[in-house]
């Protein structure tokens, strides 16, 4: 409930396993006061609305009538359900934390587009029993949630500039930078099952434009007026490679270059290469300094998806809650 929604079931799970109709007695049966939380009352009006939802759901789902078990375990839902949006409600008027109406319209709105349109959304929503109201509820108690928890981020996450750093001599690998080049080339491309005079002719070109760049022509104005493909308006740049991104036989050109140096012709698959290091940058680790502010980015993000999970259990843990029935 209180991580992100996939889907409007998702959001909704709580009210999906139990649903007929339940007499006024029923209700009337329930003590006036049916909780307290933290002092506040839940009262049993509060529930009435959720109970013959999820007494219907119940009816339709199971195809047997609703009786005093059904009503007992659906009572139990609801209420729970009401325990949390008003424990909810009480953080957010401690940390001081509005939420707006249009904050849910936002939310209402992205999850319409995650279902496929208004129309479709409306269908889960009749589908579920849930009316929009009910819905918008819902909504308000996950948007409470998250601000909730990013509120003890901003307050309880302090890392220490020891965890800080023992983070990253222990996972010293995930900073290591492998050496990349910035290159430019020149291809004379060759379709694939292209004769071998077709093969000849464009090597040849291409030793042509080599012989112009040794010569002192401007690498880049010999791309555009010899290369094949979309670099070419760009004076062949293709950017920062590292291992493991273009062929063997242009990668093994490529890295044995330094830097301003160029490569003889280089056959590929694609076609003939001349290639042109800009920039070399030797293999690295990023510095712990560099680094610590990814780090503690990081270690947060998790610290974030864990409170999440377990939020509502601690608020539940922490609170001082009465039920009456």
């Amino acid at each position: 409930m209180l991580n992100k929604f996939l889907s409007v079931m998702a959001l909704l799970g709580i009210f999906l396993w139990a649903a007929g109709s339940v007499q006024a007695a029923d209700i009337k049966s329930l003590p006036e006061v049916v909780a307290t939380v933290n002092g506040e009352p839940v009262l049993a009006s509060q529930l009435e609305k959720p109970i013959n939802i999820l007494l219907r759901k119940w009816h339709e789902d199971k195809g047997t009538d609703s009786g005093k078990k059904a009503f007992e375990e659906v009572t139990r839902v609801a209420l729970m359900q009401e325990i949390q949006h008003l424990l909810l409600q009480q953080e957010t008027r401690k940390y001081m934390i509005e939420i707006t109406p249009e904050e849910v319209d936002r939310e209402v709105g992205r999850l319409m587009v995650s279902q496929g349109g208004k129309k479709k959304f409306e269908e889960n929503l009749k589908e579920a029993m849930i009316p929009m109201d009910m819905f918008r509820t819902q909504v308000w108690d996950f948007i409470a949630a998250q601000k909730l928890v990013g509120r003890l981020a901003e307050k309880e996450f302090v890392l220490t500039e020891k965890e800080l750093h023992d983070f990253y001599k222990e996972n010293v690998e995930r900073f290591f930078k492998p050496k990349t080049v910035v290159v430019r080339h020149i291809v004379i491309e060759v379709p694939q099952n292209s004769s071998e005079a077709v093969h000849q002719a464009a090597k040849e070109k291409a030793e042509e434009a080599l012989a112009k760049i040794k010569a002192g022509a401007d690498f880049a104005k010999v791309a555009e007026e010899y290369s094949t493909d979309p670099s070419r308006l760009k004076g062949g740049l293709i950017g920062s490679l590292t291992p493991g991104s273009m062929p063997p036989e242009f990668e093994e050109a490529a890295f044995s270059l330094k830097e301003g140096e160029v490569s003889g012709v280089v056959k590929t698959r694609y076609g003939y290469h001349i290639i042109k290091a800009d920039q070399v940058v030797p293999e690295n680790v990023i510095p712990y300094e560099k680094a610590k502010k990814g780090i503690e980015i990081a270690i947060k993000q998790v610290m974030l998806e864990d409170a999440q999970k377990n939020f509502m259990k601690n608020l539940m843990d922490k609170a001082d809650v009465q039920i009456f029935i």
